[in-house]
């Protein structure tokens, strides 16, 4: 038990500290252009043990080999990081990102933080998962910190609530967009918006 709650506040400690730094732009941004499918198969890699623990189903769905201009380290803690807060099956899927605007069922539907950038062209890189989604309610807080839809499940999985926070600051500091697209009962997408090289 000592071990359990040692674990927790580790994480909970290196959570926090991430946040700060990337808050506080003490973690400048280290750009480059990568394939993001070599991004994808890299933190698939590192979560599949932990998913094999949490019975967890992973497909990846990826378009033709596009680049992305990143910070490598940073977009792949988000990755991992949604798919950390995943459950059930989960799809890790790209698609051409193309915003809808004055659609009343997108602004009903869909929380997107830092939607000021400029109309480049972008790719979309989406976690799916078939759980019990998120309630309308809770849209606009689930980036905050310490926010969770599901308190039991978070408590039980070891999770911080941190997870979403450190996501949107990351993209944030990229000057994208984190987004969410949920119907309760039927599951959420998780999406990050980047530019293609």
């Amino acid at each position: 038990m000592i071990n359990t709650h040692a674990d927790r506040l580790h994480n909970i400690v290196e959570d926090i500290l991430d946040l700060s730094r990337i808050e506080s732009g003490a973690l400048p941004l280290e750009t480059g252009v990568y394939p993001i499918h070599e991004m994808i198969n890299s933190v698939v890699g590192q979560i599949r043990p932990m998913a094999k623990e949490k019975t967890l189903t992973i497909e990846i769905n990826t378009k033709e080999n596009v680049q992305v201009q990143c910070d490598r380290k940073l977009i792949e803690q988000a990755l991992l990081n949604l798919l950390d807060n995943a459950v059930k099956k989960v799809w890790v899927q790209t698609r051409d990102f193309k915003p809808v605007e004055n659609d009343r069922e997108n602004r009903r539907n869909r929380h997107g933080e830092n939607a000021t950038q400029t109309h480049k062209r972008r790719i979309a890189l989406e976690v799916k998962d078939t759980g019990i989604g998120v309630p309308l309610s809770d849209m606009d807080r689930i980036f905050e910190r310490f926010y969770r839809v599901d308190k039991g499940r978070s408590r039980a999985m070891g999770g911080t609530g941190l997870g979403l926070s450190i996501v949107r600051h990351i993209m944030d500091a990229h000057g994208e967009r984190v987004y969410v697209e949920s119907e309760q009962g039927k599951g959420s997408t998780f999406g990050l918006t980047l530019p293609k090289k």
